[in-house]
């Protein structure tokens, strides 16, 4: 029994021993420099297998601590002149790799960062790009496509990145994690099909805040034309999905069938709208497109529950349809109804270079009480219901799209309706957002106890006639035009 022991004692001294220097060898191995040329070397191979072009990579450096590989100078060259720039450079590519199995040899990639990346794509005369066919063998068993790429990491980035494209350069930088990527080669096409997936995706422009969104794409790539059969694009509140073509690479037209689901908060934020507050955005529709002068997207848009603010005048609970046209000119909405304030609103809308909005139309049935709530908010609760009916007739306004003033025309007939103390007349009013005035064109109000003729500018200049056998009737219209709102008049009628 001891014998066993101090034989079982021995080998584990000998197999702990045969694994230190293992580890010490392997450390030796992955620090040598003709480990690195051999890693070096099998990676050139692998990007010219896939890709079909000519590799060449500068330095390799591999930290077997922190288990992170770093390559300078990276160039693939496709099928353009030997003058001409490259397909892609890359200044450097920083690659995090996580041991999975040391006897199975599997390793996760944690994350790649490519800095300073360049791409150069080319188009001829016949549509044909300097994109090169891979080096394949015909080994899956599918007729026509071969797999020539299978990507999974973890995070990656694209930094301070170029494309260069039909004489124009496009500005290259990318941050995402899940990143998926399936991409075969069809010989018969000859194309490229892939999928490729992000979760999410980081997205900046100019004077925004970063956009985070899943992506989901399948792509096809062939001569003069690329297809993307199926693009869908997930925010937190707003979901996009989108299907066409780019065709005629050499002057490329594209066109395209969407359907989306927007938050309204979330496009005004992308958009630098300020007086969007919420809602939903329903659109449906298709986009077409020849160059950045040529573009037309046609939609039909249902909106619910909108929030808007402009002026300190803030309406929500608001529901839109409309039928959309956008082109370099600006924005149209047609066919334009609103419901709000009890109301409804009916016409058409146009926002020239997105940068202002002009709404004409006609409203109907807007409750007197919904509505002195909104333009007149220091009213007492209680006097906002008093009076009781329903204003229609031609609306006409227009500001700025991202803040400013608002000028607004409206020639309203008001009818009783039931409930509350009935209100008739007419009012002409127009509102200067400049000055922050409301001018009254002859204007006539009357309940059953009062008679009320003005004209005028508020706060300036008003011309008031009033005839009543009632005076709390007027209330609602004497605080809606004071600062200090009174609770009860400092007079009363006697018989």
């Amino acid at each position: 029994m001891r014998r066993a022991i101090r034989i079982g004692l021995k080998l584990a001294r000998w197999l702990i021993t045969l694994a230190v220097v293992g580890a010490v060898l392997m450390v030796l191995v992955l620090r040598s420099d003709w480990f690195h040329e051999k890693v070096r070397v099998r990676i050139v191979a692998e990007l010219e297998r896939a890709t079909g072009g000519t590799a060449t990579l500068g330095t390799f450096v591999f930290d077997w601590r922190l288990f992170t590989v770093r390559f300078e100078g990276l160039t693939l060259r496709g099928t353009e002149p030997a003058a001409a720039p490259a397909l892609l450079e890359a200044k450097s590519i920083q690659v995090d790799l996580k041991l999975i199995s040391f006897w199975k040899q599997q390793v996760d990639v944690q994350s790649v960062e490519v800095s300073e990346p360049k791409v150069n794509l080319m188009v001829a005369a016949d549509g044909s790009t300097n994109i090169p066919a891979p080096k394949i063998h015909e080994t899956s068993g599918k007729i026509g496509l071969e797999p020539v790429l299978d990507w999974k990491i973890a995070k990656f980035a694209l930094e301070n990145g170029v494309m260069s494209y039909a004489e124009k350069r496009v500005p290259l930088s990318a941050k995402g994690s899940n990143l998926r990527a399936l991409l075969s080669y069809d010989k018969t096409g000859p194309r490229y099909k892939g999928q490729v997936s992000m979760q999410p995706l980081e997205m900046h422009w100019p004077r925004t805040a970063p956009i985070f969104a899943d992506v989901y794409l399948m792509v096809g790539l062939e001569k003069n034309r690329i297809e993307i059969s199926s693009a869908k694009f997930d925010t937190k509140d707003s979901h996009l999905e989108a299907a066409g073509a780019i065709e005629n690479l050499t002057a490329p037209t594209g066109a395209f069938r969407f359907t989306a689901l927007v938050a309204v908060k979330q496009a005004a934020a992308w958009l630098n709208i300020r007086g969007a507050r919420g809602g939903m955005l329903d659109l449906s529709g298709s986009a077409n497109y020849s160059s950045g002068l040529d573009y037309a997207v046609h939609a039909s848009v249902k909106a619910r529950d909108l929030d808007v603010e402009q002026d300190g005048v803030r309406i929500t609970g608001v529901r839109a349809t409309t039928t959309a046209r956008l082109n370099p000119r600006g924005l149209a909405l047609d066919g334009l109804t609103v419901e709000a304030l009890g109301g409804r609103f009916k016409g058409a809308a146009t926002l020239p270079e997105l940068a202002r909005f002009v709404v004409d139309g006609t409203a109907a049935d807007i409750r007197v009480g919904q509505a002195l709530a909104i333009l007149a908010p220091q009213l007492p609760a209680q006097q906002r219901t008093t009076w009781s009916g329903v204003a229609s007739g031609p609306v006409h306004v227009d500001g700025g799209l991202r803040g400013g003033p608002i000028m607004a025309t409206a020639s309203l007939t008001i009818v009783p309706a039931a409930a509350g103390i009935p209100v008739q007349g007419s009012v002409d009013a127009r509102w200067d957002g400049r000055r922050g005035t409301l001018s009254l064109g002859k204007s006539h109000l009357s309940t059953p106890g009062v008679q009320i003729d003005l004209a005028g500018v508020l706060g300036e200049q008003l011309e008031v006639e009033v005839a009543s056998t009632n005076l709390e009737e007027m209330m609602p219209a004497i605080n809606a035009i004071s600062t200090a709102p009174l609770k009860t008049l400092p007079v009363q009628l006697s018989n």
